[in-house]
């Protein structure tokens, strides 16, 4: 599966976006999720920040334990600025691979805000 080609300044879909992204998925699912990654903004990761969202709204995290493109050990660590910090037993993308027990999530997730 070939990746699109990238602009100046982005990041690259990965070689094996598959693996890295959609292992829960079955394959044909993966392959058609696959077709729709893009070439990332390389300026995502390094521009300096003017505002961040977690200094003045309630933020929860939701660690995803099987994720291969960002590991649990470093969502960790990301985590640690959250309010709240959730688990799922799933890849880097959940919304795909468990969409409804994300949802769920999502939405207590939104209550518990509110109360």
């Amino acid at each position: 599966m070939s990746a699109p080609s990238e602009p100046k300044d982005y990041e690259s879909v990965p070689d094996n976006p598959i693996a890295m992204f959609y292992g829960d998925l079955p394959q044909d699912e993966a392959e058609e999720a696959v077709k729709r990654l893009v070439p990332q903004s390389a300026r995502s990761f390094s521009d300096a920040l003017t505002e961040v969202g977690w200094h003045a709204v309630p933020s929860a995290y939701v660690i995803c334990e099987n994720d291969q493109a960002l590991p649990a050990e470093r969502q960790r660590g990301l985590a640690e600025r959250s309010d709240t910090v959730h688990r799922v037993v799933a890849d880097h993308s959940p919304f795909l691979s468990q969409p409804v027990q994300l949802a769920a999530l999502l939405e207590e997730i939104s209550l518990a805000s509110d109360a």
